[in-house]
């Protein structure tokens, strides 16, 4: 008998310019362009692709927000029923480093449940202000728990991404197993609630 595959909404999330839709690119066909001009039309883009882990096909549906961010806050339909967000920046542009915290937030008050994973592109550039992995790890102790994993990463070269991808499958798919678990809720008891471990962070 066919079963369904388990699906994973996971969005993309970060300053405009940082590189999510070149995220989204090497994850579609895995494809890069030099051209970072503004995309001809406006609008969400979502692709879905399945990953096999441990054994068990999962799919995993990635949204972009194809730089509607320019004009205007994302909407609270952009955050809803995610599993994961990728929290991007660029590790030679500290401004968008700088708002990390911003957008934790704001995944936090639109999408309690979703784990947040911390992305640095442009791996592959070098600037007199670039991100240090001191940078990284000193936010990294300021949120506490909130975040679920840490990714570096290179659009261009391809680097990490394909890891990235796997990992945050993998981690989807032991706190999914997790939650539906039996053996780990007690009578009369509710499963966790992450959402009260994400506000050490940002405070």
């Amino acid at each position: 008998m066919a079963t369904d595959v388990p699906c994973f909404k996971v969005i993309l999330c970060g300053e405009y310019g940082v590189g999510k839709s070149s995220i989204f690119r090497r994850f579609v066909d895995n494809s890069f362009t030099e051209d970072c001009g503004p995309r001809s039309t406006i609008g969400l883009d979502h692709m879905s692709k399945e990953f096999t882990v441990n054994g068990k096909r999962i799919k995993l549906e990635l949204w972009d927000t194809a730089g509607i961010e320019r004009f205007a806050t994302l909407s609270a339909s952009y955050f809803q029923s995610s599993s994961a967000a990728v929290l991007c920046y660029s590790r030679v542009d500290r401004e968008s480093f700088s708002m990390l915290s911003q957008h934790i937030l704001d995944i936090i008050m639109h999408s309690k449940t979703a784990k947040i994973f911390l992305c640095g592109n442009k791996r592959d550039l070098h600037s007199d202000d670039e991100i240090t992995d001191a940078d990284v790890g000193s936010f990294s102790e300021q949120c506490d728990t909130v975040l679920s994993g840490i990714f570096t990463i290179s659009c261009k070269t391809g680097h990490g991404l394909t890891d990235m991808f796997h990992t945050i499958v993998g981690t989807l798919l032991i706190d999914a197993e997790q939650r539906f678990d039996p053996t780990r809720i007690r009578p009369h008891e509710s499963p966790p609630d992450d959402s009260t471990q994400k506000h050490h962070c940002c405070s």
